[in-house]
């Protein structure tokens, strides 16, 4: 039901698959309808350096072929405020519709945004694309200053500074009080292939951040032509002992041969000697283990590698969502200016990523 949610924030997974591997608590919380991952193919090596420690070297011919392609939807929300005490006033406005307003102030001073998109309520239109720095929301405030004149400013909602390349998906208003005060939801979507330092994690709780996204040419490749999806390193087992993942790769492999779900539930122990001699049975390794070929060089490697199918799901962690970064901000004659980036009192510099705030180098990072 995503299509009729307005959350502030979610992640749709496009091309999702039912795990090879499943538990019996499986149809109990629904995860044969609704899936959370791809089957993927792993091999466990380390190959050219660019996957030590927790780093995965992705394949991108899978990326571009729709592996954990996601879209980001995003929820920007206002709504007509009106403050009794103060006698201040919210109205949602279009300044390419004036006409239409009967009470449109003249003396409003606008943002330096674009407004082009707004229809005649002040609200974006479905289907819009966003480059960055549109008004998502168009709306001013009336107060009364100290002469108990009225003041108008404008307090629109602009979009968010790493929304850009992102498509109006929905927009929702309604009536939200018998004063005829209004609300409005926008909702935008933003495609998101993964990139250098996106998450992923698999069942057994082996998180690891891409460290290379490698063409398919380069990738180790079996002598039938397989190319693994994601190289893992082999140094992030022994000290974590996660025999499951093991398990998984080696019993996910007989299922994707033999064609049915294979069931890993705790607690009911599998001989791995049996799934083993099936495999040998239909020609494969005992182990599990294939010849690979060198993807540069095209030579044979010196050792077998584990390999096989493993449930591998996408997290939410991306460095879209956390790179930051600021100029220098708004200076006069050299002087820190307020509102350019810095604080009205202490003419500091502001605090935080959503305001484009700077990280602090303080006495600590200064001695180093």
């Amino acid at each position: 039901n995503f299509n009729n949610r307005m959350d502030p924030s979610a992640h749709l997974l496009h091309y999702p698959e039912r795990p090879l591997l499943i538990t019996r608590l499986n149809k109990v919380i629904n995860n044969h309808k609704i899936a959370t991952g791809h089957n993927i193919i792993v091999a466990i090596l380390a190959y050219n350096g660019y996957n030590q420690e927790d780093a995965i070297i992705i394949n991108k011919s899978s990326l571009e072929r729709g592996m954990f392609n996601t879209s980001y939807f995003k929820t920007y929300t206002e709504i007509e405020f009106e403050n009794m005490e103060k006698g201040s006033h919210e109205q949602f406005y279009s300044p390419l519709h004036r006409e239409d307003d009967a009470e449109y102030p003249d003396n409003l001073a606008k943002k330096f945004n674009n407004y082009e998109h707004l229809d005649e309520n002040g609200f974006i239109r479905e289907g819009t694309y966003l480059k960055g720095k549109e008004i998502i929301i168009g709306k001013y405030i009336k107060i009364h200053n100290d002469h108990e004149d009225p003041d108008y400013r404008d307090c629109s909602k602009v979009l968010k500074h790493d929304n850009y390349d992102s498509v109006v998906d929905k927009v929702y208003s309604c009536y939200i009080k018998s004063d005829k005060s209004r609300l409005c939801k926008v909702r935008t979507c933003q495609f998101r292939q993964p990139v250098i330092g996106d998450k992923f994690a698999s069942r057994c709780g082996q998180k690891g951040t891409i460290g290379m996204v490698m063409e398919q040419e380069n990738m180790p490749f079996t002598k039938d032509g397989i190319v693994p999806d994601m190289l893992l390193n082999p140094y992030g087992y022994p000290k974590r002992m996660t025999m499951a993942q093991f398990y998984e790769i080696f019993a996910s492999r007989l299922s994707a041969e033999l064609g049915y779900f294979g069931m890993a539930n705790p607690f009911e122990p599998v001989n791995p000697e049996t799934i083993g001699n099936l495999l040998h049975k239909i020609g494969l390794n005992k182990y599990g283990d294939v010849s690979l070929y060198n993807g540069s060089e095209g030579r044979m490697m010196d050792a077998t590698i584990f390999m096989g199918p493993i449930y591998y799901q996408r997290l939410k962690h991306m460095p879209t969502d956390k790179i930051n970064a600021r100029d220098s901000g708004q200076r006069i004659m050299g002087v820190a200016a307020p509102s350019g980036g810095y604080t009205a009192l202490e003419r500091q510099v502001v605090s935080g990523r959503a305001m484009g705030g700077g990280l602090r180098i303080g006495e600590m990072e200064r001695d180093a």
